[in-house]
C-alpha cells in the first residue's frame, strides 16, 4: 500500500493544522511501517528543515518540491485543478490531505483531515470571505472524499448534522500531546522565561489565534478585576487572527495594560516553559474541535479553568474546572480564578487529575489509529 500524505501546513510557524501534520509524521518516521508513506510539501523558501526524519525511515520518502512555491501551486488548484498532485508526488493508493479539502488527483483514495466546523455553526465567527470559500471547497471536498479523519467524537456529529455526510465514513482520531510539554521544576529555567518576557509576577495564560471565536474580551475583563487587588499578569500567546483589533482595543483600554503581554507566536522551546510558569490556565473559547492548549498545559502541570462547550468535556474530561462561556460574567469568572487561587488543596486535586487525562493523548495512539483508516479506505 503506497501511501501520499500533504504536508504542506508544517513547512511555515506550526500551530494548529500544522502541529498535527508535523506530530503525525514525526511519529510515523519512528516505527516499522507495513506500508510505504510519501511525505508531500512544497519548501522553495527552505522554511521546513527537518527532512531528516523522513529520510531515516526506509519505508517514508521525502517529497520535498523547492522549485515552485507553494501559494502559486495552490492558487492554480484552487481556480484550474491543474496539475494533478501527481504531477508532484506520482502515483499512490490514497491520498491524505491535513487541512480541511482535497487536492486534484487523477486516481486512489482520498481521505481528508476535518478539525471542526465553527464557520457553518458560528458563522458570526468568521471572516465573510474565508467562510464561503471554507464551505463551497469543503462541501466540493465531501464530494469526493472516499473518507474523513475528524479530531473529536463532538466533530463528527458536526459533520454529519451540519452536512450530512455519511456517518460510516468518518474516523475519530483523538490528537496527542507532545513530550515536550511536562511540568518543570527548574526555578532558574522559570524565572530565566519570566524575565526573557519582561513578566515580574504570576501569570494567568491563555494560547490561541486572537479571534473573536477564543472569548478572549470576557479574559481580559476578568482579569482588569483581578489585578485591582493582586500582582498577578495576563499572557496572551497567539497569532492575530481575523477580526483582532477589537481584542487589542480591550487590551489598550485595560486600567492594567502593562501587566497585559500580548507575546504573538513563541519559539517553540519556550512554549514549554510558558506553561509550566503560569499559574493559571485559562481557555473562554466559544467553540473547540479538540482542545490541544489546554490539554498541554495539563500535562505541564498547570491547573486550566475551560470553557465546557464544543469538543472540550469530551477531551478534557473532569481533569479542568469548567464554566459556560454564553453566561459566565466577568465578576462570575474571575470568582472561579481567585477560588482557585486561594485554595491549594482544590487546586492540586485538579491539576492530579488533569495530568493523568493529559497523559493518556499520545501521538503515538493517533498515528496507530490514522494507520487503521488507510487500511480501511
Amino acid at each position: 500500500m503506497k501511501i501520499c500524505i500533504e504536508a504542506q501546513p508544517f513547512v511555515a510557524k506550526r500551530t494548529g493544522v500544522g502541529r498535527y501534520t508535523y506530530c503525525l509524521i514525526e511519529s510515523f518516521a519512528k516505527r516499522d511501517l507495513d506500508c510505504d508513506i510519501s511525505v508531500f510539501y512544497f519548501n522553495a523558501r527552505r522554511n521546513f528543515k527537518d527532512q531528516e526524519m523522513i529520510k531515516k525511515n526506509p519505508r517514508m520518502k521525502n517529497k520535498e518540491i523547492k522549485y515552485i512555491p507553494g501559494f502559486i501551486a495552490y492558487k492554480l488548484w484552487t481556480y484550474f485543478s491543474t496539475p494533478k498532485v501527481e504531477f508532484y508526488a506520482g502515483e499512490h493508493d490514497l491520498y491524505h490531505f491535513t487541512n480541511f479539502v482535497t487536492l486534484p488527483v487523477k486516481k486512489g483514495k482520498k481521505l481528508v483531515t476535518v478539525y471542526d466546523a465553527s464557520f457553518k455553526r458560528f458563522p458570526e465567527f468568521a471572516e465573510e470571505k474565508n467562510k464561503a470559500r471554507l464551505e463551497r471547497m469543503l462541501e466540493e471536498t465531501l464530494d469526493v472524499a472516499d473518507g474523513l479523519a475528524v479530531i473529536s467524537e463532538f466533530t463528527k456529529k458536526e459533520i454529519v448534522t451540519l452536512f450530512k455526510y455519511p456517518e460510516d465514513k468518518i474516523f475519530v482520531t483523538h490528537l496527542g500531546v507532545d513530550d515536550c510539554f511536562k511540568k518543570v521544576n527548574d526555578i532558574a529555567k522559570l524565572d530565566a522565561i519570566k524575565i526573557k518576557y519582561k513578566i515580574n509576577g504570576p501569570f494567568l495564560l491563555f494560547t490561541g489565534t486572537l479571534e473573536p471565536r477564543k472569548n478572549i474580551p470576557l479574559l481580559i475583563k476578568a482579569f482588569n478585576i483581578l489585578a485591582k487587588n493582586t500582582n498577578y499578569h495576563l499572557v496572551i500567546i497567539g497569532r492575530c487572527g481575523w477580526s483582532y483589533e477589537s481584542i487589542l482595543k480591550e487590551i489598550e483600554e485595560s486600567r492594567f495594560s502593562d501587566r497585559i503581554h500580548h507575546l504573538g507566536y513563541v519559539k517553540e522551546t519556550d512554549l514549554p516553559l510558558m506553561y509550566s510558569a503560569a499559574d493559571m490556565f485559562v481557555f473562554p473559547t466559544f467553540y473547540e474541535g479538540f482542545g490541544l492548549p489546554p490539554l498541554e498545559a495539563m500535562r505541564s502541570g498547570t491547573l486550566v479553568i475551560s470553557s465546557d462547550q464544543a469538543s472540550l468535556k469530551e477531551v478534557l474530561k473532569d481533569g479542568v474546572v469548567y464554566f459556560d462561556p454564553f453566561k459566565t460574567t466577568p465578576d462570575d469568572l474571575y470568582d472561579i480564578i481567585i477560588d482557585h487561587i486561594r485554595n491549594d488543596a482544590k487546586r492540586e486535586l485538579i491539576i492530579k487529575r488533569g495530568f493523568d487525562i493529559a497523559n493518556s493523548y499520545t501521538w503515538e495512539k493517533t498515528a496507530d489509529k490514522t494507520l487503521e483508516i488507510y487500511k480501511k479506505i
